[in-house]
């Protein structure tokens, strides 16, 4: 083996890249390079992505991120493009995960489905409770809560990964018909449907006057808090009662 000379070449400090010169050495016998273990080591960047996902997630722009993580003047690798590019990279990686994730080590007593807009986009997000009360997202769709065909295929996808029902299951949804078409169809008769108190206590009271809005949203939530059946039962129906008569 003998030295042959350097070449130009780079290695990982912290989640930037740092350049260098790396000696080259050479087999004369075999006329062969020598790969240099410590060297490739050095550049791989284990776990830097993830650091400089969680940075970007918790606020620090792409535009930012090379003069907040800046160790050594000379290093690069930290534009906003290759930040960005990293960062969907991991981004992508990170939702694979979420999406194929096996649930049958999940002991589920309910699962909220609910529609948000994220922007111009509307989404389906669903959230399994478990027998110990851990709230769990299970996945997410891009759709509205009324197509039911979208809804359909996405409940049967989580069933797929080990969503278990048969033992029976709560469902609470926001009272959209495409959720309860879906929810029929892929769990039959062994799940039980609960309209979200939330979405009905805000859609009651949309159609008051503002002033008379808090009122009855704080006599509807006392309703809920009820210890029995029957008292909830008896304070909504006083609730109703007031309604018709405004």
């Amino acid at each position: 083996m003998k030295r042959w000379g350097r070449q130009r070449g780079s290695v990982y400090l912290g989640d930037q890249k740092v350049p260098l010169q790396v000696p080259r050495v050479r087999n004369l016998e075999a006329q062969q390079e020598i790969p240099l273990a410590n060297y490739h080591q050095l550049q791989r960047p284990a776990a830097l992505e993830e650091q400089l996902f969680v940075k970007i997630i918790r606020g620090l722009s792409c535009r930012q991120y090379e003069r907040a993580s800046s160790l050594v003047p000379e290093a690069f690798g930290l534009s906003r493009n290759q930040v960005s590019k990293r960062f969907i990279r991991q981004s992508a990686k990170k939702l694979r995960a979420l999406m194929e994730r096996r649930l049958e080590a999940h002991t589920f007593v309910a699962v909220v489905l609910d529609g948000k807009s994220f922007g111009e986009a509307q989404m389906i997000i669903a959230l399994g409770i478990t027998a110990t009360g851990e709230k769990i997202v299970l996945g997410f769709v891009e759709s509205g809560t009324e197509n039911s065909r979208v809804c359909t295929e996405f409940l049967q996808s989580l069933v797929a990964r080990g969503l278990s029902y048969r033992q029976g299951l709560l469902t609470v949804i926001d009272g959209s018909k495409g959720l309860r078409k879906a929810i029929t169809e892929v769990f039959g008769d062994r799940v039980a449907v609960q309209r979200c108190q939330w979405h009905k206590r805000e859609n009651v009271v949309a159609y008051l006057p503002k002033a008379q809005q808090e009122p009855m949203r704080q006599k509807m939530q006392r309703a809920y808090e009820q210890p029995t059946y029957e008292q909830a039962k008896a304070a909504l129906l006083n609730v109703r009662r007031e309604l018709q008569s405004l």
